[in-house]
Order: C-alpha cells, then sequence, then structure tokens
C-alpha cells in the first residue's frame, strides 16, 4: 500500500455522547462512505426522554416559571420567548408523568444581574430582584460558554429547596461546526437535523438537571439519566431513586411540607447509584433543614409562603468572645471565605461551615454566617436559624 493510501483523515468533536474517544477516523485512500457516515450520524442522536408507565402520579400539580433573560442570552438566541415555551411544555411532558407536575409560562423580562453573567452562583444571588409576583420558580437565562462543555455546573445551577436556577445558552455554533467537520458528506439538511436534535435533548435535560437540584435531587453515577453530573445524548429521564426525592421536593417546595427528614432517611437507606460525595453533602443539609424547617402537621394546611415560621430553638444570649481567641489556623479560614463571599456564595459558605459551630460566641463569624445565608438566599426560616447566634450575642441580623 502506497504511502497515500495509508493516510487517514481524521476530524474530532468535543462533544458529548459521541464515541469511545469523541473521534471520528476515516481512510482518504477510499472516502469516507457515506453509508459510514449516516451510521456515525445515527449514533449521535439523541435518546429519547421517557419514564415509566407505573410511576404516574394520581395528584398533580401546576405551577409557574417565571424567565428572567440578559441581553446576550437574547441576542445568540433566535426566538427565544417562543423557546421558552417550547420548554416548558417538553419539559412538562416528562414532569407530569413523573411527578405529576405541569410547568406554565410566569412571564419574560430582560434582566441584568447584578454582578453580571460569569458565575452562576452570583447570577442566582442576584435573582431575588427579577422575581415576579405568585412565581414558583425564577430561571435565569444567561450568556453560553465560549466552548462546547459537558459540565452540568458549568452550564446551570440549581439552588436546593428555592426557586432559583441559571440555565446557559447551549453553544451551537461550536457544535455544528464540529458536526460538519465530522460528517462532512451528509447533507446539510441532515446535519441540521441531528444538531437541532441534540441542542433540543441538551436544553431539555439541562433544565430539568437543575429543577431536580431545585427539588432536592442528587447527583446519580449512570450516564444515562438526567442527573448525571455531566450531560451524555444517552440520558433518558430521571430514574427511580430520583423520583423518589422529586415527589418529596415538590411537595416541600409547593406545599411547604416538612419533608426533610423523609428525605434524608431515604438517602440515608438507599446510598447505591448516588454520588457519594453529594449524597453525603446533602444528608449534611437536611439534617441543618430538619432543625430548623417549619413544625407543622403533615395533615394541616400549609402556611402561605410568605409565612416566617417561629424557631424554637434560638439560643440564650452570651457573652461574645474576641475573635482573637481563634486559632491562626481558623482566622486564616474565615479569611479566605471572607475573599469569596462577592464572587461566590457558595464556596464561601463551604470554606467557613466548619467554623459556625465551632465558634458560635465569635461575633465576626456570625455574622458571617448570618450574610451568607441571606446572600444564599435560603428559606426565611433558615436565615433565620442561621442569624439566631448572632443574634444571642446582641446584634441585629437585619
Amino acid at each position: 500500500m502506497s504511502k497515500s493510501q495509508s493516510v487517514l483523515r481524521w476530524a474530532c468533536i468535543a462533544v458529548a455522547g459521541f464515541s469511545a474517544t469523541g473521534c471520528l477516523f476515516y481512510d482518504s485512500r477510499w472516502g469516507q462512505a457515506k453509508s459510514e457516515q449516516k451510521h456515525e450520524a445515527a449514533h449521535l442522536q439523541p435518546a429519547s426522554l421517557a419514564v415509566s408507565k407505573e410511576s404516574v402520579p394520581s395528584e398533580r400539580r401546576n405551577a409557574s416559571v417565571r424567565a428572567c433573560v440578559t441581553r446576550a442570552y437574547a441576542a445568540e438566541t433566535l426566538g427565544w420567548e417562543a423557546r421558552f415555551d417550547e420548554l416548558l411544555r417538553n419539559a412538562s411532558s416528562v414532569l407530569g408523568p413523573a411527578i405529576g407536575l405541569t410547568l406554565r409560562n410566569g412571564g419574560t423580562t430582560l434582566w441584568a444581574p447584578e454582578h453580571g453573567e460569569g458565575g452562576l452562583s452570583t447570577v442566582i444571588a442576584d435573582l431575588a430582584g427579577c422575581e415576579g409576583p405568585e412565581t414558583d420558580w425564577v430561571v435565569a437565562l444567561v450568556q453560553s460558554t465560549p466552548k462546547v462543555v459537558a459540565d452540568f455546573h458549568v452550564l446551570g445551577r440549581g439552588q436546593a429547596y428555592s426557586p432559583y436556577l441559571a440555565i446557559r445558552a447551549p453553544n451551537d455554533p461550536a457544535e455544528l461546526e464540529a458536526l460538519t467537520r465530522a460528517l462532512p458528506d451528509l447533507d446539510e439538511a441532515t446535519r441540521q437535523k441531528l444538531y437541532s436534535d441534540r441542542k433540543r435533548h441538551k436544553t431539555l435535560t439541562l433544565f430539568l438537571h437543575e429543577l431536580g437540584h431545585t427539588l432536592g435531587a442528587v447527583h446519580r453515577t449512570a450516564k444515562d439519566t438526567i442527573m448525571s453530573p455531566s450531560y451524555d445524548a444517552s440520558e433518558r429521564g430521571f430514574d427511580d431513586a430520583t423520583l423518589a426525592l422529586l415527589r418529596d421536593g415538590v411537595a416541600i417546595r409547593l406545599d411547604r411540607a416538612n419533608r426533610f427528614a423523609d428525605t434524608r432517611k431515604y438517602l440515608e437507606t438507599n446510598a447505591v447509584g448516588f454520588v457519594e460525595s453529594d449524597r453525603i453533602e446533602q444528608v449534611d443539609l437536611l439534617k441543618q433543614w430538619e432543625r430548623i424547617a417549619p413544625r407543622w402537621s403533615r395533615n394541616a394546611a400549609a402556611p402561605p409562603a410568605s409565612a416566617a415560621p417561629a424557631i424554637t430553638d434560638v439560643p440564650l444570649p452570651v457573652t461574645p468572645v474576641a475573635f482573637d481567641t481563634m486559632s491562626k489556623q481558623d482566622r486564616q479560614v474565615f479569611e479566605d471565605a471572607r475573599k469569596l463571599e462577592s464572587t461566590s456564595p457558595r464556596e464561601a459558605w463551604d470554606v467557613a461551615a466548619p467554623l459556625f459551630e465551632a465558634h458560635p460566641a465569635v461575633r465576626d463569624v456570625q455574622e458571617l454566617r448570618c450574610r451568607l445565608a441571606k446572600e444564599r438566599k435560603f428559606f426565611s426560616a433558615v436565615i433565620e436559624a442561621h442569624c439566631a447566634r448572632l443574634a444571642a450575642l446582641g446584634a441585629d441580623p437585619s
């Protein structure tokens, strides 16, 4: 075989679910057979989202979703208002059979987040200023990333048991260009349809993934489930373990039901298939919510969302302890958290969390705790509980 006959031309696609290597190789001696490219295009076709018929719930709920859209998102998303309606319809076609939830459009508005679009945590922190009346969820639609990525937490973010989530625009040109390079012998209409199908699947699964987080869902290890940490075109829906969490989450979010203990026990006794670090973190958070969540009878009418339930475990007044009494290591942890506060309240919280109970009488620590709880937009009851230590030190948490 001559050198020219043995030359291999290749093209790579940096998109999830393409192949084991992410690349398509073909022999230039023969040229890439059109049938082979059709086979590869079929491999790239995303899975259909579905749920088991056995999971169809008897109880039905309607909820509204408000979209706060940045100008950058609107500029790169043609017909974004119609696409948002389509997204809610498609999401409802999955959520309805799965957990009895139908989403409706609660309004759209152009919006400029106070701290920009660079970090999704700060975008979510700014969302309260865009919340409309009687809205169950508020989603920020922001600019895309400069390259194709599969990590869901780069593409979107959902805050557990809150109304807030953020979604980045799909990076359409980059994926379409990659498909064109890898499948040059297919006609434009075929490539365009494949691209549109993948884009629709990715957008929908991303939205459902982040909405799932707001309902208490935890990452799963299987790549074909919506709650996988990374996007894959093979994702087919929510698995049974996630559906159990979502049903409790809907009751918590929409009915104000105190099911934190039930959810914690479920995660403690059904560990298989969850990303272990995420499961443990969620259990720890549920223990906190369980202690300070509204305490009403499961069979009683839920109080209005605006009601601030009483906190029964408010500490008694204590004498403040000087910041300098903390160890040098703990003081450094405190400073590290403060540096993160303006850009990422969630990261700042994770860094500072060990200090909150270790130093209940240090005013600076409890002030940081109270501020971060507000910046992370916790439930009013949760914020009140985190600020209770500060109040016990004689400071005004407002």
